[in-house]
């Protein structure tokens, strides 16, 4: 491989700044005033070209001690200079074209695999090659070795497929020229369709480009004109229903750039437990809609269709909406047909909830006055502030103690504590409850109040009895030596909510259809005035909403075996009614639900087959959990479970399961979903005196930001690249000639050890024979 770069620069080690001179000259010169002076004295009789001889002896001497006090130094500045290749992969990327068979993507791949380019860059420059969408990642090159390695084979690295939700190019330049900082940066090359549709603007960016003068080069994949599209929005699915109890279905339509037609609708159903029913599907009903003048144009419009549904059977059903895109009006569009596949459960039974309160709380009244409204939930009551049955409430039950057997357990589907006293309970009635949770997928919402979970002294906080219970927890609590800290923040002033990123994707938590209703909600809400401080969540735990100080946990849930665990900081849910009461209810009766699905989603006693959301982005992972006993009801101890993955295309594949070493009988594994529609998921268990089938379906979409503008933004890229100093490539071929065009920058400065001490050597040596021959000429000149 050729030296990239190989040039000398000398400069004195001493020398840092100008002012830097000022004293070594002044002492040189005060020294040749000296010397200049006792020589006219030492030297008066002596012929004027003897005294210049010894005057200049002198000052070689004093010029060659400044050198060397100077420190002459030669580095050769030599090494590659980096360069940043930045691959679009956000959802957008994934899109094929008119006319090509083949996604945007894949064919930046085909580009990397066909045309050599990354090795030709890599011979004059180390080449880190990164993955962008919402956040910037770094790729390890084809072939083994790392993203900052010179040595870049012919293939196209593993960027993954295009997936993110969003496409956020000026954050990934900016994180770019941070983890580039004090590194030879040669220049930036995109490849991307340039729709940026989060994070920030690239105007920070530019400026930082110009002024480390780094040029960034942009490849425009995707075409330029806007496609003519039809797509179907996020359908609001209830989570079950009723047996022929009648729902509506609200499905939203989404036109660009098609001209005035009509088109149909249809609904279908299928049963979702068996994938071979699917093509003996009945249809529910059928719509059309018109796309209307308006949807000319580059903005695009919104229509909806809604259908009256009722299920007559119990079970899951498979409902599939399809857009029958046969023209009804011959100037109309080419489009390719669309549909969209979702799973509803219709049961014929209602949600069993367990109300277990330590007093009664405005929390506890009002959900409890909820659930007794709502003819999809009924709820017993263990009230530990009263233990007599006789009290009034709006229960079905009263209990006087908590359930003592997994049979008496097994009757509900969620359990909803409220500032409970865990010490009511016997170490029987915890594992029957550890039980329910990890085994039997029981879901519990765990809401903290300032009574028993604050007492520091004698509750159940740092019991050692209680370990399994505080396990439950997705939050680590502050240790018995720091329980000072451990205690309700209540403040004057409500504490502000913060949702992350978790919590805003989290559907139990919009309390409207609409996502940019339910985030402005959030946005506007006061927040709580009290909350639990606690350590912070549990590594497998997600965060889904803080306040402002970092022990201020508000909300976090987390899987426990096949069951589900939702955390509240503070006893002040109510809050929300400030609102509108439909707000509080609308939530609690999601979180209730979300819970509850470990119980619902139960096929039998043997095998459960459950994901964390039915919904997902494309790109995503879905998280899927198994519960698996054999055929004695006891926890499977198989070390992988085979899981049969049927995607959108059709095309069938493999995924393992893996043993949760901490929970017997529970598996887990990630899926990548690559594809938009209907993912379905099979599990097969056999032993007994049948065989066991499990099936679950689950929905991809594309994010509707990066469905709004499909299109390639060439006057984005053109921007970037020519404020930045690079140049705008409309087409990959073109591409071919860059790595000969961005110039080198060296990467390092080597000091030369050697020619510095060769310099000291002679140095010496200079003023070594200097000072002999001046003494010399000294002692035959007769001088003292």
């Amino acid at each position: 491989m050729p030296d990239a770069a190989a040039e000398t620069i000398f400069r004195l080690g001493r020398i840092q700044e100008n002012a830097d001179y000022l004293l070594p000259i002044l002492i040189f010169v005060i020294l040749i005033w000296y010397f200049r002076r006792r020589l006219r004295i030492d030297t008066a009789d002596l012929h004027r070209w003897k005294r210049i001889v010894l005057f200049a002896l002198r000052c070689l001497a004093a010029a060659g001690l400044l050198l060397y006090y100077l420190q002459p130094q030669w580095s050769h500045l030599a090494g590659m200079s980096n360069t940043a290749v930045l691959v679009d992969t956000s959802a957008s990327m994934g899109n094929k074209d008119a006319g090509n068979n083949t996604s945007r993507l894949e064919a930046v791949r085909e580009f990397f695999n066909t045309s050599g380019f990354l090795e030709t860059l890599s011979q004059r420059h180390t080449v880190k090659v990164y993955a962008f969408d919402s956040e910037l990642r770094g790729i390890k090159p084809a072939g083994g070795g790392n993203s900052a390695s010179n040595s870049v084979s012919n293939s196209a690295p593993d960027f993954g497929g295009a997936g993110g939700e969003t496409t956020a190019l000026g954050d990934a330049l900016a994180e770019v020229f941070r983890k580039e900082r004090g590194e030879p940066l040669a220049a930036v090359i995109v490849f991307s369709d340039g729709q940026q549709n989060a994070g920030q603007n690239i105007d920070a960016s530019l400026e930082t480009a110009a002024n480390l003068r780094i040029p960034v080069y942009t490849a425009g994949v995707g075409k330029t004109e806007l496609p003519a599209s039809l797509r179907i929005g996020n359908i609001d699915v209830p989570e079950r229903v009723f047996p022929n109890d009648a729902f509506r279905l609200t499905v939203p339509i989404f036109c660009e750039n098609i001209p005035p037609d009509k088109f149909s609708v249809t609904l279908m159903d299928s049963t979702a437990d068996n994938a071979a029913a699917a093509g003996n599907s009945v249809q529910i009903g059928e719509q059309t809609f018109d796309t209307g003048t308006e949807s000319n144009g580059q903005s695009g419009v919104q229509r909806s269709v809604t259908f009256d549904v009722k299920l007559p059977a119990v079970g899951k059903h498979k409902l599939t909406v399809k857009i029958n895109t046969a023209r009804a009006v011959q100037t109309s569009a080419d489009v390719e047909p669309v549909e969209s596949t979702f799973e509803v459960n219709a049961v014929d039974r209602k949600d069993r909830i367990l109300l277990f309160a330590s007093a009664p709380s405005r929390d506890y009244q009002f959900i409890c006055a909820q659930i007794d409204r709502d003819k999809t939930m009924s709820a017993d009551v263990l009230p530990g502030w009263q233990k007599s049955a006789a009290v009034s409430q709006n229960a079905d039950k009263i209990l006087t103690t908590f359930p003592a057997t997994r049979a008496e357990m097994s009757q509900y589907d969620v359990l909803m504590a409220f500032d409970a006293d865990w010490r009511e309970l016997s170490p029987q009635q915890i594992e029957v409850l550890e039980y329910w949770i990890a085994r039997q997928g029981g879901g519990a919402v765990l809401i903290a109040g300032g009574i028993h979970q604050t007492d520091t002294v004698s509750g159940w906080l740092y019991d050692k009895i209680f370990e399994k219970v505080r396990a439950l927890y997705p939050v680590e609590f502050f240790s018995n030596e720091a329980s000072f800290d451990s205690k309700m923040f209540n403040g004057a002033k409500p504490q502000p909510f913060h949702l992350t990123k978790a919590g805003e994707a989290a559907v139990y938590l919009q309390p409207y259809s609409d996502p940019v209703q339910s985030r402005s909600f959030w946005n506007t809400f006061a927040g709580f005035y009290g909350c639990f401080a606690v350590k912070g969540v549990k590594p497998a735990a997600t965060l889904l909403a803080s306040a402002s100080s970092p022990s201020s946990v508000l909300m976090a849930e987390q899987f426990y075996g096949s069951g589900r665990v939702l955390y509240i900081g503070s006893g002040e849910l109510w809050r929300m009614r400030r609102s509108g009461e439909k707000v509080f209810e609308q939530i609690t009766a999601k979180m209730i639900r979300y819970v509850s699905q470990g119980r619902l989603q139960r096929d039998s006693d043997r095998v459960s087959l459950t994901a964390d959301k039915k919904r997902y982005s494309l790109g995503s992972a879905a998280q899927l959990r198994i519960t698996a006993n054999d055929a004695q009801l006891n926890p499977l101890t198989d070390p992988v479970l085979p899981i049969e993955v049927q995607m959108p295309s059709g095309t069938k594949r493999t995924a393992e399961a893996t043993l949760d070493p901490n929970v017997p009988g529970v598996y887990q594994t990630f899926v990548p979903l690559t594809e938009e529609g209907a993912w379905m998921f099979q599990l097969s268990l056999s032993g007994g005196s049948a065989p066991i089938t499990v099936t679950q379906t689950l929905q991809v979409q594309m994010s509707g930001l990066e469905q709004e503008r499909p299109n390639r933004n060439e006057l984005f890229l053109e921007r970037l690249a020519k404020e930045s100093g690079g140049t705008y490539f409309k087409t990959l071929d073109n591409l071919k000639s860059l790595p000969e065009r961005i110039q080198i920058r060296s990467q390092k400065a080597v000091l030369d050890a050697a020619a510095e001490e060769h310099l000291y050597s002679y140095l010496l040596a200079v003023i070594s024979a200097a000072l002999l021959l001046e003494w010399l000429l000294r002692r035959l000149w007769t001088l003292a």
